[in-house]
């Protein structure tokens, strides 16, 4: 006799009859959802960082000076700084698969215009494309970890953050090392095909291998509840279980709460629409400081840190190896602390105690030469660069509740953008015209380091 079951599980339908090849689009493997995400970053980082290596030639090719140049980078800052907001509650609506190809489309768009304005020889045309693929990298970066924390399991959720952490420097060495050689080789225009064509196998990758959950960002009337226990419904039951343990304290009792528990009626609606002044809590704010802190160091080390070599006397090739010598290392390091909070679900130690080590890293490698230089690239490299991951994991821990994620992102990005802006502009005063002047420089940077590490610390953790 056939009974209608009432297990939520996802092993069992309505009618008794297995889904044993259903798998739970919550629980996606944090390699497979890490690792493709990581191939969309990379592909928009490509984007980005092609065109340092080749300003020169790039000057050459459009008869442009330099302060015309430099905007081919700030301009990605710049539009991140408008789109970052808009871009949480767009995801909020759509969903961060649409909007992450969405913005590879945009990006793509954006290269074949640049491929027009290399063969028109127009520098406003190639502005407006770099402009379009800045609004692609500022979706991209934050729908990234909405869909880290939507598809894979909490308690597995660092993993997965930590693969996805290493595209910004992956990106880098890429456009670093892939441009110039194309460059040489085919010319300008076949810089921009190749990266669109990187973009456009990234987004394939995506269609066909990550499944968004249907009901990770309803927030309507709450249907989601009433059909599978309402994740953020039960979310509040699976704080009160008693899990205290900080990542399984709020993001996991939520997320399992809502997959497991059968329904309780209560859905999205019970919580009230996400709003953004939910988001701006001590903690929050807190948090916020010591990642502009963050960005602001990781960009005005990455700006100028081969200009302070060269007037060292160190070689361009050379000063170009030590200057991302760090970014190789973090590759490494990333994923590595982003599994280590996993094991110990706890992302607080673990941002704070490397984050106390980048200021100071910094500081040495500005002040030195030789063996000294080298040793604190490596302790920049496994420790201090590595914790972007970590920044993102320890984002969901100190909101008050996992549904502002979607909203919150928009804000996070926005701080990261402020940081990466401040970066560049405010460190130029203290290096002085010559941008020689690295002793100021070195000791702003390591007193920014630590206001950034004591907001860090500063902040309560779910």
């Amino acid at each position: 006799m056939a009974v209608a079951s009432t297990d939520s599980s996802p092993a069992v339908q309505s009618g008794g009859a297995p889904l044993q090849k259903k798998q739970d689009p919550h629980n996606q493997s944090p390699l497979k959802v890490g690792g493709i995400l990581l191939l969309v970053g990379i592909s928009i980082g490509f984007m980005q960082h092609r065109v340092p290596t080749i300003m020169l030639d790039i000057m050459d090719i459009f008869k442009m000076d330099s302060g015309t140049a430099s905007w081919l980078m700030s301009i990605f800052v710049l539009v991140g700084v408008v789109v970052a907001i808009p871009t949480g509650s767009l995801a909020q609506r759509f969903g961060f698969k649409k909007m992450i190809l969405a913005a590879i489309a945009l990006a793509v768009v954006g290269s074949v215009i640049g491929i027009g304005a290399g063969e028109l020889r127009s520098t406003p045309l190639l502005l407006f494309s770099r402009a379009l693929e800045g609004v692609a990298l500022t979706v991209i970066t934050a729908c990234g970890p909405i869909g880290v924390s939507t598809c894979v399991r909490p308690e597995r959720l660092g993993t997965a953050m930590g693969i996805w952490g290493v595209w910004g420097s992956l990106g880098a060495v890429v456009g670093a090392v892939v441009a110039p050689s194309v460059f040489a080789s085919l010319g300008f225009v076949w810089v921009w095909i190749i990266t669109a064509g990187f973009a456009i196998i990234a987004a394939v990758l995506l269609t066909l291998l990550i499944r968004e959950p249907k009901d990770a960002l309803s927030q309507k009337s709450g249907e989601a509840g009433e059909a599978t226990g309402g994740r953020a419904g039960s979310e509040a039951s699976g704080q009160a279980s008693g899990h205290t343990g900080g990542r399984q304290g709020g993001v996991q009792g939520g997320v399992q709460g809502g997959v497991q528990v059968q329904g309780t009626g209560l859905g999205a609606a019970s919580q009230g629409k996400p709003r953004y002044r939910e988001i701006f809590t001590r903690s929050t704010v807190l948090y916020l400081f010591g990642f502009i802190c963050f960005g602001l160091i990781l960009l005005a080390f990455l700006s100028f840190m081969p200009s302070i070599l060269r007037s060292k006397g160190y070689d361009a090739t050379l000063a170009g190896l030590i200057t991302t010598f760090p970014s190789f290392l973090s590759i490494i390091s990333a994923p590595v602390f982003g599994i280590l909070s996993d094991r110990i679900h706890r992302v607080k130690p673990l941002l704070v105690g490397t984050f106390a080590v980048f200021g100071p890293a910094v500081f040495v490698m500005f002040m030195n030469t030789g063996v000294v230089l080298w040793v604190a690239a490596v302790f920049l490299g496994l420790l201090g660069a590595g914790c972007f991951g970590i920044f993102l994991a320890g984002w969901t821990n100190v909101l008050p509740r996992p549904q502002l994620i979607p909203i919150a992102m928009g804000v996070f990005i926005l701080a990261q953008c402020i940081g990466q802006f401040l970066g560049t502009y405010l460190i130029q005063f203290f290096l002085g015209p010559g941008l020689d002047q690295y002793v100021p420089a070195a000791f702003a940077l390591l007193a920014i380091g630590v206001l950034g590490t004591v907001s860090l610390a500063l902040a309560r953790f779910r």
